[in-house]
């Protein structure tokens, strides 16, 4: 059965895919389907002779065919979308060009996204959880011996935080650690990383800080803990022990190992 050039067009614009006939030569698209147009914002009048490049398409341009591609690219809006790109060299009309589908994937990437920071952030404070700490502070760590840069690691517990749930309820409980989360953010700086760690247990890598930082930094905590309580006038008096372990790029370490030693001197001190 012989099918016409206008037939499989026709066929080609019924496939609910974003669909496009490109050029070999220089990849300039020659058809593009409605779903596209839909997809991109482009009208066909105003895509036909137009590369990839000009909807900022980011594939592969040097082997288009037989690829599949995950990549981004502009709608005619501005909007920046995600798409999945399939393609692979035909014949059509006796030439030889690239038919290339792309499936708008962007809502999925938002939704893994998503999914990804709430398997590394902590839901009540906003800090990283332990698995996201560990995630990023081993990360730094490389970094840092690869770099020749000493760090801190501060390990934090609130004392008493069973006397605050069981006293005065799981809501006030809840404002303790969110207060504690805050007086860290107060304390490092962005590039520092903070987390949440466990129930009452926080940590903050200290980028680039070396040993004789511990003192400035335990001050400036205990200070800006100290302005907490003035300011806030709880009905308790939030109470935090802490401990610092030195990370030095010439006896490298995990992260765990480190979190570690910080905290079993915080509660050595606590113990005290």
């Amino acid at each position: 059965m012989y099918i016409t050039e206008i037939e499989l067009y026709r066929l080609l614009n019924a496939i609910p895919v974003a669909l496009s006939v490109n050029a070999v030569t220089d990849m300039r698209y020659i058809y593009v389907n409605d779903c596209f147009e839909r997809v991109t914002g482009y009208s066909r009048g105003k895509i036909t002779g137009r590369t990839p490049l000009d909807i900022n398409l980011k594939i592969d341009l040097e082997q288009p065919a037989a690829k599949n591609q995950q990549a981004a690219f502009t709608a005619k809006t501005g909007e920046k979308r995600v798409c999945l790109v399939t393609s692979a060299t035909a014949e059509l009309g006796g030439n030889r060009c690239i038919i290339m589908t792309m499936e708008d994937i962007t809502a999925l990437r938002q939704a893994e996204d998503e999914l990804q920071s709430l398997l590394l952030v902590d839901e009540l404070t906003g800090l990283y959880n332990r698995r996201g700490f560990v995630t990023l502070g081993q990360h730094q760590l490389k970094i840092a011996r690869r770099m020749n840069k000493d760090m801190l690691l501060l390990f934090a517990d609130i004392d008493g935080l069973s006397r605050i749930n069981g006293g005065l309820g799981r809501q006030e409980g809840d404002r303790a650690l969110i207060d504690t989360a805050n007086i860290l953010k107060s304390t490092f700086r962005e590039p520092d990383i903070i987390a949440r760690i466990g129930g009452d247990e926080f940590a903050a890598l200290v980028i680039e800080a070396s040993k004789d930082h511990t003192e400035s930094i335990s001050i400036r905590f205990r200070e800006n803990l100290m302005l907490h309580n003035k300011k806030m006038k709880r009905l308790y008096k939030l109470s935090v022990s802490i401990g610092v372990a030195h990370y030095e790029p010439g006896r490298p370490g995990l992260i765990n190992e480190l979190m570690e030693k910080a905290g079993g001197r915080m509660y050595k001190r606590k113990r005290k």
